[in-house]
Parts: structure tokens; sequence; C-alpha cells
């Protein structure tokens, strides 16, 4: 298999950070759902599915399985005449079996405990889903009708060919004949007149289920008031069910609901699939099918099982989906299975423009994505027809399809071709897998570029067909979890024969052919399930559904992608993800002293990196306190924990033993080609001895004359690099030699911590967030790391990391979560507080409970609340949350104020600076105390503007402060859809001179332009110029500021700020994002800028090395054509990024230059020139000192 290498070249200095954690558009903010994994990697196509239906004559049966249905006694009510359209067979000579008190068949057809099918007082009954997730009526228990899509006037009698009445005794109904027997093969038939109570069951209370003793018979009549036992407690319909009773409307209306929904297969299996379906989004396109349908043009293309092509599973296509799955005519044939998967896979071969890869199926105009996953989900209650006439029609799938070799498959940057090999080769043609494997095995558009993106459980990159098998009350020879465990090991399946020339199967034969359909699903890396009753059928058909939307979520396509980061030694590090297995890699590489990238120092995949699992130092926050991660200390994880991880085999997987891994003797659990789990969005921090200048806190302040003492005490700790990682594991590596001191397992990722170790695992993030670092003092020094979890989870903890080398249980401090903590995508801050607390300070994030914003500030020594301040904006139906906030200190090292943006676009300040932890508020308020942001962005369109990415302060030249901030977000599933007509985000310059901002328009800011953008003769780079207006502080009616709209000449291309800015020699530098239109091409672009800081204006020098001859002057000026008569030479104000999207950039100072180094999405490092001026170095701090 191919690899996708995912690299982040991570260069830091202390402080000074970028992440890949990226940020896009929004309106008005929605509950939405937040991505697990990267978005950059990702397409927004919605996949393709063909439900293809059985609509065999066995459907129509009340019996399940087939052989409690000996001689083909499928019925356990006398059989009306049309019951499923005009075309279904032997309304009149069914066989019913007998009803007659006494006959050990009566009962055993009629009990839940044999017949799956029949009423089973355990379960729920629930009518039919409708499109809208709506339900049909109750059923009524004088009048149900046998297909509630098939109604009119109710019985007079007992039934009528519509209805049945539940409460009288019943007759034979059109002369259907009684079956009686004595065995499993024998059986008498007679058509006597026999009358029976309908709503009866039976219930085995003993014996081999061939005795009438065996079993216990329930009539429900309104003579008895209430039922008891059988499993009730499990019912939601009934009052009393607590107690294990339901009282006779109860029961009579849950039997009535079940003769009407799901009395057969053919309504069961109805209900299962409406239900299932029901619970899906719209991001899915839906086709329907039946085995036995004749010849349709679908879309251009006559095919046979083909009903409807795929459509949006939204609105009037959604509703015709069920109107076809509930109304259509079951004309009652036999079981061809390969003939209609042959279908399925031409339709998906079809070119045509109205076909299933158009952007428009079914019209003319749309695009072809060449990305979209299709699918085909085939549902069978039985095993498939033989004969020439249900063959495949397409000659070369009758082949020995999987027992040949594929073709060479090509795209950019792979290439494959499918080698005959187990477990998916056999030695026999004109198969169900054979079918499958010929649509999976070839590309089925060879004028599309061939980028379907990958999962770890198939690696076909070109269009293909993928098979999910379902069995109703069907059993097989071959366990389904050992065919799937030997996809991974390669283990051979010995695939039993199926007899394709036999129309009927016999003995072996029938279970053969089931497993050829769990053949065909591991031909095609689909799924399989053979469900024995429909309340197991809905639940796996609802998990397929699921799966199949979890592999288009958590496919990635091919592209490399890198962060930058800087360290002030000699070493950067690369973080690399493979998201073919979702593998993780961090090298450290040696920098050269002209600036260049040396040789590999050290590699996590080296021997020794990672200890042996059973020296491994790991940590975890137990039931109460800090404890050792291992199986001996399984008693001090709380009870849910424990539940969490199942059982010690998957602790001991995560501690990193790779014995328990599939491939391995008796191994279930997922295989790994390294322990160390991707790395997305946190940041890797370097930490060796900090200064945070504690000497300088004010006069008496505990621990002040003692810091530079224990500052020199940490001169020689050695330097950590700290990296969160989706493998459930924050890791402390020695940044010198590579090797992992300890880890950490946050409690808050344990509600999913299980599923890392399924073979099926679909990536989600655990560890993702970022870490902080600051000195405090409790009785003396010590120095803390504050993490998060990103979108991994809800909880915020910290880590006494004074002596990594020596780390223990005791270093866990603590770990904090609260209802109204969100998911914290944002650093914390460690820093002491006006009435003496150190403390750790963060925003609370997207989807808290209540959904507002609010900023927290826990106590840093024990996790203790001190303070949190809500702002009181959100709702369920307008969610909120509050970003990373910026702190300012006074000149004694203690916080005053906090900057935070908030989803709502609102600039937030809070004022720390009383000593009374209850005054710290909002600082702006309105007439009635309520809290009032600074500022709120929205566009010319009144559309608000998230604030997502960390704020940037100074110094306002007329006093107050410059708050600089982008707008937009990158965190949501469909964040990188750009499709339509994106919303317009910003850059904005804002005055806080005391006062809030009020105007709900941009009227008091002073807009900059992009005026001119493109490319330059002198380079073969992309550069854009900036509008010079100017902006007014000095007036009676001073401007607040300024901003810059993200859009050029009116295009409005979904470009957003991704990170947080940088404030410079007065220039203000800030990245931006651009995903790419087309939705099959991950990545994006990314833009540059500097403007000037306190106009927002372009820069009297131009700050890029235009003409690229290694000098900033005059001539890096370009002229642009405009509206003005101005010809002048101007500055250019931003660069587009050569090396795809981009974050905020590090910096390095060489003598008069200094370089500004970004990492690509598409692999690569880019370096920009500039002059280093005069200035201070105002680069981001953890807090910031007022001036």
């Amino acid at each position: 298999m191919q690899k996708r290498i995912y690299e982040y070249f991570l260069l830091m200095s202390n402080y000074l950070l970028l992440s890949l954690g990226l940020i896009a558009i929004t309106c008005v903010p929605v509950r939405a759902e937040l991505s697990q994994l990267p978005l950059f990697l990702t397409s927004s196509i919605d996949p393709n599915i063909m439900f293809i239906l059985d609509d065999s004559g066995s459907m129509f049966f009340e019996v399940t399985p087939d052989d409690l249905a000996v001689s083909w006694n499928g019925y356990v009510f006398p059989r009306a005449n049309n019951v499923y359209g005009d075309t279904d067979y032997g309304q009149s000579t069914v066989r019913v079996t007998t009803v007659e008190d006494g006959e050990a068949y009566t009962a055993r057809t009629r009990s839940p405990q044999f017949n799956t099918t029949y009423y089973n007082p355990s379960v729920t009954y629930v009518p039919w889903t409708k499109y809208d997730n709506t339900l049909y009526p109750a059923a009524s228990p004088t009048c149900a009708w046998h297909n509630p899509e098939n109604t009119g006037n109710c019985p007079t009698g007992d039934v009528n060919n519509l209805a049945r009445n539940l409460t009288i005794n019943n007759d034979r109904y059109n002369n259907n004949w009684w079956t009686n027997c004595n065995s499993s093969d024998s059986c008498s038939a007679s058509t006597d007149n026999k009358i029976f109570w309908p709503a009866t069951y039976y219930w085995q209370i003993g014996g081999d289920g061939w005795s009438w003793d065996d079993y216990t018979q329930v009539e429900i009549r309104s003579s008895m008031s209430s039922y008891t036992g059988h499993g009730r407690e499990s019912r939601t319909d009934c009052v009393d069910a607590a107690s294990g009773t339901c009282s006779y409307a109860e029961e009579i209306q849950n039997f009535a609901n079940w003769y009407t929904y799901y009395r057969s297969r053919i309504l069961a299996s109805r209900a299962a699939i409406g239900q299932a379906f029901a619970s899906q989004d719209e991001n899915i396109r839906v086709g329907y099918g039946a085995i036995n349908a004749s010849s349709n043009w679908t879309d251009g293309i006559s095919l046979p099982s083909i009903i409807r092509g795929v459509r949006s599973f939204s609105g009037d296509d959604r509703a015709e989906f069920y109107e076809e799955l509930y109304t259509r005519d079951m004309p009652g044939g036999g079981t061809p299975l390969r003939k209609a998967l042959d279908a399925a896979g031409r339709y998906y071969e079809y070119s045509g423009s109205r076909g299933p890869w158009s952007s428009a199926p079914g019209e003319s105009g749309g695009s072809d994505y060449s990305c979209r996953n299709s699918y085909t989900i085939l549902m069978t209650d039985g095993y498939w027809s033989g004969g020439s006439s249900y063959d495949a029609d397409t000659s070369a799938a009758r082949n020995n399809v999987d027992g040949s070799d594929g073709p060479n498959i090509s795209s950019a940057t792979n290439s494959y071709q499918y080698e005959a090999t187990d477990p998916f080769q056999d030695n026999r043609s004109n198969t169900l897998a054979d079918v499958a494997m010929y649509y999976w095995k070839r590309d089925l558009q060879s004028d599309l570029e061939n980028n379907v993106p990958i999962s770890a459980t198939n690696p076909a990159f070109w269009q293909h067909m993928v098979t999910f098998g379902i069995g109703l009350g069907v059993s097989g020879t071959i366990d389904p979890d050992d065919a799937w465990t030997a996809v991974v090991t390669g283990s051979p399946i010995s695939w039993p024969y199926t007899n394709p020339g036999s129309t009927n199967c016999n003995g072996s034969e029938c279970g053969a052919r089931l497993d050829d359909l769990l053949h065909a699903s591991v031909n095609s890396r689909g799924g399989f399930f053979s469900a024995a009753d429909p309340q197991t059928f809905a639940t796996e058909l609802s998990n397929t559904l699921s799966d199949i939307v979890a592999r288009t979520e958590s496919s990635a396509a091919a592209i490399a992608t890198n962060s930058t980061r800087l360290v002030d030694e000699s070493l950067i590090f690369q973080a690399r993800f493979d998201s073919s297995d979702w593998s993780g890699e961090i090298r450290a590489y040696l920098i050269e002293s002209d600036g260049s990238v040396g040789d590999v120092q050290w590699n996590t995949n080296d021997t020794g990196s990672i200890p042996d699992h059973g020296s491994r130092n790991i940590f975890t926050m137990g039931a109460s306190t800090g404890i050792e991660f291992t199986t001996d200390q399984w008693g001090n994880l709380s009870t849910e924990q424990q539940e969490d991880l199942i059982d010690t085999d998957r602790l001991e997987w995560l501690r990193g033993d790779q014995s328990l891994e599939v491939g391995n003797d008796g191994g279930t659990l997922r295989a790994r080609t390294s322990l160390l789990g991707d790395v997305v969005n946190s940041d890797p921090l370097v930490v060796g001895n900090p200064n945070f200048s504690y000497e300088r806190l004010p006069s008496g302040t505990p621990g002040r004359t003692d810091y530079l003492i224990y500052r020199a005490s940490q001169a020689s700790r050695p330097r950590m690099l700290y990296i969160g990682a989706n493998d459930g594991m924050l890791h402390a590596f020695n940044a010198s030699s590579g090797v992992e001191s300890f880890a950490y397992v946050p409690a808050g990722v344990y509600d999913h911590l299980a599923d890392l170790s399924d073979p099926d695992y679909t990536h989600r993030y655990y560890v993702d967030g970022s870490s902080s670092v600051g000195d405090i003092y409790s009785s003396g020094w010590r120095t803390i790391l504050a993490g998060s979890l990103g979108a991994g989870g809800q909880s915020v903890f910290a880590l006494d990391i004074t002596d990594p080398d020596n780390f223990e249980a005791s270093d866990v401090l603590w770990e904090y979560t609260d209802t109204d903590l969100g998911f914290n995508l944002g650093k914390s801050v460690i820093a002491r507080m006006q009435n003496g607390d150190w403390a750790v300070i963060f925003g609370n994030g997207p989807e808290s409970d209540n959904d507002q914003a609010y900023l927290y500030i826990v106590n840093a020594i024990d996790g203790t609340l001190i303070r949190k301040i809500p702002t009181g904006v959100g709702s369920s139906g307008n969610p909120n949350g509050l970003s990373a906030p910026v702190l300012l200190a006074n000149s004694r090292r203690t916080i005053t104020t906090a900057y935070a943006g908030d989803l709502q676009g609102n600039l937030w300040k809070f004022d720390l600076s009383s000593s009374d932890s209850s005054d710290w508020v909002s600082a702006y308020v309105d007439g009635s105390d309520n809290p009032q942001p600074l500022f709120t962005a929205r566009n010319a369109s009144g559309e608000v503007q998230p604030i997502t990415a960390p704020v940037e302060v100074g110094s306002h030249d007329n006093g107050g402060k410059m708050i600089y901030f982008g707008t937009g977000q990158y965190f949501e599933v469909g964040d990188n859809d750009v499709s339509g007509t994106p919303s317009i985000q910003s850059f904005y310059g804002v005055w806080d001179n005391g006062a809030a901002i009020t105007t709900t328009d941009r009227s008091t800011l002073v807009e900059q332009t992009i005026i001119a953008e493109g490319q330059l003769a002198e380079s073969d780079d992309n550069y854009r110029v900036i509008s010079d207006e100017p902006v007014d502080y000095l007036s009676a009616d001073p401007a607040d500021g300024w901003y810059m709209d993200l859009v050029y000449d009116g295009d409005a291309a979904g470009e957003r700020v991704v990170s947080a800015p940088l404030l410079r020699y007065e220039r203000v530098i800030f990245t931006t994002l651009i995903p790419l239109e087309d939705p099959c091409s991950a990545g994006g672009t990314s833009w540059i800028m500097e403007l000037d800081a306190m106009s927002g204006g372009r820069l009297e020098d131009s700050p890029f090395d235009v003409n690229e001859d290694g000098q900033i002057d005059d001539d890096d000026k370009v002229t642009i054509d405009d509206d003005d008569d101005d010809d002048d030479p101007k500055s250019t104000g931003g660069v587009q990024s050569t090396v795809g999207i981009t974050k905020t950039p590090a910096v390095i100072g060489a003598g008069e230059l200094e370089y500004k180094y970004l990492g690509g999405s598409d692999g690569g490092i880019e370096v920009v020139t500039e002059d280093a001026g005069d200035s201070e170095d105002f680069g981001r701090r953890s807090w910031r000192q007022l001036r």
C-alpha cells in the first residue's frame, strides 16, 4: 500500500508557536459538529449510497429463519389477496402454520424465541418513520392493516383483504392451507376451518420447543387487565415497565403495531430501513433499487434492479426514497443478487452527464466530482439464486475476478495493482464476490482524476464501488470477525463452494452463498452483518450508514502538510502522520550555521525512542488523584473509567503491548506501525528554563526573593518537547535525545479511549490541544504545564514538570471540567492574579452545555475554580464560546486585563485589576449592567464574523490599546466548503480608548482594501497592494480603528484569518487561509500580509524582497494600474504562499535582515526575507506587560 505522509515542520521559540489548528466562515452561528479529522485533508463531497432491497417471494414470509418455515410454511396468519401489490403470488394457496392448541408447531412458529419475526413482548413496536422523522399513525387493534400503505374499509367481521380485527376470534381466510409439523421435516396440511385468537404469542419455558408443554400461551384479551414478565422491563410504551408490567391497552396496542408494521420480513425490513435512514443527515446521496426490478432507464442508462439513481438526501428527494421504500409493489421473484450487484456496478461505471459522479445526478449541467465515495448496500433474507438467468449481465464479472491480478492504476502521486492474494482470492468463478471485486479493482471512471480519499480499511484512490452485505435471518459458515481479521493479517480464508449453476441451494451450499455475500464485502473493503431479528437489523443498518459517513469524514486526501516552529538552539522538530493508519512520527533536524536544515538527529521511530511497554512511564488522573497508567492501578480508576477502557488488555495495548494486536496469536486489537499517534493541532512546546522575571513581583510577595535562586537551580534541567497526540496521550520527549520520558493520559479522553484499539478505528481527536508553561509559587517555586484536549474532549489539566526526568504520579496536579466548559481549542495562560492567586486562565471554547461564552480562572495549584466570568451571550439556537485569551500584566508581573473573541464576533475586555476576585467582570456593561463587548465584528451584510484565534495587543500612540484580530473559523464539519457564496471575513485593528464601540456597523472604522493582486513580471510570486487611507485619531470625533475585508475585486473566495497575528516594528503581520474551491482538492493557499499597525494601510517601504536581489529597497516597490492618477511605485502588502496553507510565521533575526519561516500544506517551507528594523521586538508572549 502506498503511504500518505503528512509533514509538520515545527520551528519554535519560547512562546512563539504556530499550529495547524486552522480557523472558516460562518454567518450566525448554529449548533454544528466539530470535525474529528484534519479539515485540510478532507473533501466535502457527500458519498453515493445505492440501497438495494430484496423483493423476493420469501420477503412476504412471517416466519424467520427459513428452517422454521418447513415446506414453505411461511405464514402465521391466513393470507389476504394482494397485500404487497398486484403481482404478489399464491394468496389463496399459501401454507399457514397450524393454530390448534396442543400442537407444538402452533407455539414454535409464534414464539419469538424461535420465530424472530413474530411478536416479542420485550420489544416496543413503533410505527414506521416518515421521511421527515414523524411517525405513521398507531395501528388500530380492531382494524389492523395488513399493509399500512394499502388501506381502505375496516373489516365488518374478523378480516378482509385490507385489515384484521385482532380483538375477536378469527377463522381461515381465502382457502389457505393449514400446515402442522411435528419435527423439522415431518409435516401435513389441511384446509379445515380453524378458529383462533389472533393476538396470541407463546413463550418458551423449557425443552427443545417440539412439545406443547415447552411453552406458556399468552392471549391478549380485554378480560386480562395486565401482562407481566417476558422481558417487558425493556419496553418504553408501558407506564409500569420498570416492574415488567403492561396494561391490556398497552399490550394490544403494541401487538397491533407489530401486526401492521412488522408482521412479515418485508414489513419489518421497511420499518428498520426507514428508521435507520431517518437518523441520517443530509450529507449523503441515496439511490434505491430492488433485486427483481425489471430493466429501467435511470439517469440515461437502462439497468435492471436500479429504480432510482442517487440523489441528495433532502427535501423531495428524501421523500421519494421513502415513497419507493414503502409503496413499491413486491413482484415475488427469486434472489438474483449477482445480477443486482452487477447492475449497481454498471451504474457507477456509467459516465453520462446525469450519472452518479455528477453534482446534479439526473440532471444536465452538473460537475463531475472525482473524489466521491460510492457504496452499494445489498440486503437479502435468503441465499442467492443460481442458474444463468440470475448471473451477472457483465460477462467479465462472471470470471474468477478475485483470483486474478488487476490492472495498474495510477494517480498523480500513487500507483496500485490488486494482486490475487489472501483473503480475497479463491479458485472459483461466477460468484457474488467476483462481481464485487470486478467493480472494486478497476478504475470505473478513467477520464476522472484518481483522488478518491483513502481510509485505513480501503486503499483504493480510484473511482470504485464498495459493497456492504446485509443478511436477515440467514447464516453462513464463516465467522465475519475471522474474515475481517484476515484482511489485516493476510491470512487465508477457505471460501466454500457456492454451486452457481444450481437455481436453489442445498445443504452446505446455502451457507456458502451467504458466505459469498461476506466475501463480496471483504473483496470491496466494505462491511457485513447478518441480523436474526428486525431490531438487530435496524440497529446494524443504522451503524452501517454511520460507518459509511464516518469513512467519508475520516478519509484523507493525499497532501503533505507542514507547520513551522523556531527554537533558539539548533534543532527544528518535524511531526509527521500517515493517514492510512493514523500513525505518527517526530523528527529532530539540525540547523546549520547558514540556516539550512541539516541531518536528522533523532526520530521517534528509532528503536528505544519510545521505551518497551513494560517500562514506559505513563500516568493518568484516576478516580481522585494521579496514578500510574498500569494494570496494577486498575482498581484506582473510577468505575466509569474501567467501563470506558473495557478491560486491562486495552490498557496494555495503549501502553504499547503489540502482542495483543491482530496478526499475532490470539490478537484482536488494532495493529499499529507506530506507537505514536498522529499529531494534528497540538502545538509542540519546548521547555528548558524559561524566565518569567518574577523577581519583579510586588515587594513582600511570597517567593519574590527566591525566584532568581530557583532559576539558577534549574539551569541544568533537560530541555523537553511536550506534544499532544491522537493516541490518547500528552508525550514528553527529551529534546536532545528523542527518548520519551513520560506520557499522560487525561481523564477527559476516556470515553473514546477504547476506540483506539478497535481494528475498525475511525479517526477522532484525543489530546489535540496545545499546552502552555509557567512558573508558580506554592511553598516553593515550580514549573507547571497546563494542557487542553482541543476537539478531543472538554477538560483542562495541569502537570508539575519541574523535574521531568523523575516525573511521578504526585506530579499530576489536577484536571478540570465543568458544564460550561466546551472544547478548549486554544491555549491556557499561567499567571499571577491581583488577589495573590496563581491561576490558569482560558476561554470555554465551543459546544458547552449552555452555549454561552465564559472566561475561566482556575487555581493553578489545586484546580479549584477561582472565577468564571460570564458574557451572557449565546443560546442553543445561537451557540457561542470564548476563544483563547491574551492577558496584560503591570510592571510587577501581575495580571490586570484580558482580551478574547467569541464565535459571535464579539471582542471582550475583562477587568481583572481588583484584588477581590468577585470584582473580575466584563470591563464594559450596557445601561442594565449586562456585559457588553468592546466591539462586535460584522461584515457589510451584517453577518457576524467569528473570532476564533487569539488577538494581539499593542499600545496606541494616543493612549489606550490597539487590538488586532482576524475573523473566521476552521474546526467544524463543512468549514472547508467554499461552494456558493462564502461570507466575507476581515482583519481588524480596533482602538480600546476606554469605551465600548457601540455602532452596529463599521462606520467609525476606516476601511482599507486590497487594490491590486497578481503576478509580477519581476517575480513568479503573486503579490498584493493595499490601500493607504488615512485614519484620523486626533479629531474631536476620532476613528475607532480600521478594517480590511479579505476580498479582492468583489470575489469572496472564502478567505479567513487562521491564527494569531504578530506585532513587529509597528507592523501587524498575519496569514490568511483560502480553501480550494474544488471540493476534491485538499489543502488550499494562504497570503502573508504586512500592514501598518496604526492605520492598516500599506507600509511606506516594501516589507518583501520582491525582485529577489537579496536587498530590500525602493526597487522592491511596484507600479499598478488603478483608478488613481498616482503612478508612483507602491510597496506591496501581501505575498501568496508558494507552499499551500501556512500559519503564523516563526521569525529569525540575522543582523539587518530577518527571516520569516512558513510551513506549508504541500510539504515545503517558505522563507520571507525582510528588513529587521530597529524597534523593540514585540513578538507574542503568554502575557504582555502594560506600557
